[in-house]
């Protein structure tokens, strides 16, 4: 049957007008169509959940104590890799300083300038005893010495003076106000004071749990590997290791109106509507190629695409930051009133929620992270570069990078003198180079612990010790895994950081990062070497 146009413009044509509705409406009923199997649409979706943020962390490694946090105005990345600011010995002169400096310029602000030259007095910059100092450093003390008050030395003070404990010491008037203001501000930074944070020098990487109380009961996440760069959701996985948090919270439900899914290439439920060109699917290779079995989940993906695109429906959920969701209930109430409650999916619905080995069934459990848009890095405070050394066996720990007492870094100590050269007569066995730089730490394998690496010294050079964190905290008795130095070497980088939060205020701490090796250092020992 050929349709006929009586109109030009099939104005008329294109508008398929009804003459009898009420027949389509007869039709639906013969068929069915009223009993609404499959056919119904949802208006209405309850979501039942209950929300938190995690309250409790705690470093996988060193046997730490829980550290109670409070997430919203930091960056997680801040959090986690924050560490001690050291403000002891010859440790962050420059910033010790410009603590001191601000609290002068606010008391000559409030016109109390005699009060700066007072304070300047009590907390006098004076080296450490038996303290080696270089030229630079001497010169430094020497300016500052009874000019600027040292930060770390007239913080105890202040701290005394304003919580009443010293009522000793003779304040002007509105002095202390501006030193109530001066404590108030010289947090700048995220400061911990538990060491190397959640850093683990064994495995050169941060490990950490974190837990809160959401819904019934405690929910631990796990971070069982961070490197480096931003901190998403898909790092951490359901722990199952309680940190000690009791209590519950309560649930909130959630009234949404769902709405369609709507993907590229999506076949249009309107009539007399064209198809979306910017997606083919005649182009596809299962259409294109007949010498090849097109894959199962091609076929699914297709299947879902043209018969079954416009089933699907998203409903949005706010949801805080760094917020824990557990979605407990999702009601659904279609266009007919009935009213189904969702099941949970089978198997290992992992998609969006952290793995959780222990439960594969379900939803689980949901991390919402806002990682920041940019963290900015500033200079190395420190560079130790890890490489191995097959032909001496065992690995090398080279540091290229020191903190500097002003600030910054510097290169480590000037390679140690050359020994004795052989005697001239005869023929004698040595070693090339007969001794390395005293930067160079040989990583020694352990006899009793496999895998493992012990922290050694060089023959010419036995009192050498690290000039950095990094290397430091490996001392005391811990041993790096022998898998964490690959054949091609990485670099540990420690490096003040800087990110702006969701409510735009700036951060700064200190964090370290595990990259591929970017220099060219290589072990030159030799051994036997003849000299004749």
């Amino acid at each position: 049957m050929v349709p006929i146009g009586y109109d030009a413009t099939m104005a008329a044509e294109l508008k398929a007008p009804v003459l009898d509705p009420v027949w389509f409406l007869l039709r639906q009923l013969h068929f069915g169509e009223f009993h609404h199997d499959g056919g119904s649409s949802p208006v209405d979706i309850e979501v039942t959940l209950a929300q938190a943020q995690p309250s409790r962390m705690r470093a996988a490694a060193g046997g730490q104590e829980p550290a109670e946090i409070r997430l919203g105005r930091s960056p997680l990345e801040a959090v986690i890799e924050q560490e001690a600011v050291a403000n002891d010995g010859l440790e962050n002169l420059r910033m010790r300083a410009a603590g001191g400096l601000r609290l002068q310029r606010l008391l000559r602000a409030a016109g109390l300038a005699a009060q700066a030259d007072v304070w300047a007095g009590r907390g006098r910059f004076v080296p450490p005893a038996r303290a080696v100092l270089d030229d630079e450093v001497r010169d430094w003390y020497d300016t500052m010495a009874g000019r600027v008050p040292d930060a770390r030395l007239i913080g105890g003070q202040v701290a005394r003076i304003v919580s009443g404990q010293d009522t000793t010491t003779v304040l002007a008037p509105g002095e202390l106000d501006v030193l109530k203001a001066w404590q108030a501000g010289t947090g700048i930074w995220e400061h911990s004071a538990r060491g190397q944070g959640n850093w683990d020098p064994e495995q050169l990487e941060y490990r950490l749990s974190a837990g809160g109380v959401v819904g019934d009961g405690e929910v631990v996440l796990d971070v069982p590997e961070y490197v480096e760069g931003t901190l998403d959701w898909y790092a951490f996985d359901v722990g199952h290791v309680s940190l000690g948090l009791t209590g519950q919270t309560g649930v909130t439900r959630l009234h949404r109106l769902p709405v369609p899914l709507e993907f590229a290439g999506m076949p249009n439920n309107r009539f007399w509507s064209f198809e979306d060109p910017g997606l083919n699917f005649d182009l596809l290779e299962l259409f294109t190629r007949t010498d090849r079995r097109p894959s199962t989940a091609t076929m699914m993906a297709l299947e879902f695409a043209l018969s079954y695109g416009d089933d699907w429906c998203q409903v949005p959920l706010p949801l805080p930051a760094h917020a824990v969701c557990q979605i407990q209930s999702v009601v659904i109430t279609d266009c007919f009133g009935d009213t189904v409650t969702a099941e949970r999916p089978a198997g290992r619905w992992n998609l969006f929620r952290p793995d959780d080995p222990q439960a594969p069934d379900g939803l689980g459990t949901v991390f919402v992270n806002a990682a920041p848009n940019l963290v900015l890095d500033g200079e190395p405070l420190e560079e130790v570069h890890f490489l191995r050394d097959e032909q001496a066996n065992l690995a090398w720990a080279i540091e290229t990078r020191v903190p500097a007492p002003l600030g910054g870094s510097r290169p480590p100590a000037a390679p140690a003198e050359p020994g004795p050269s052989a005697s001239a007569t005869g023929t004698s066995w040595t070693l090339a180079p007969v001794s390395l730089a005293r930067n160079w730490f040989p990583l020694v394998p352990v006899a009793d612990e496999a895998g493992r690496l012990a922290v050694g010294t060089l023959w010419t050079a036995r009192d050498a010790r690290p000039g950095g964190r990094v290397l430091g905290e490996l001392l005391p008795g811990k041993r790096l895994h022998d898998n964490e130095v690959p054949s091609e070497g990485v670099q540990v980088v420690r490096s003040w950081q800087s990110a702006r939060a969701i409510d735009g205020s700036l951060h700064f701490w200190i964090g370290r990062a595990k990259i591929p090796r970017q220099t060219d250092l290589a072990p030159d020992l030799r051994f036997d070497v003849v000299d004749p």
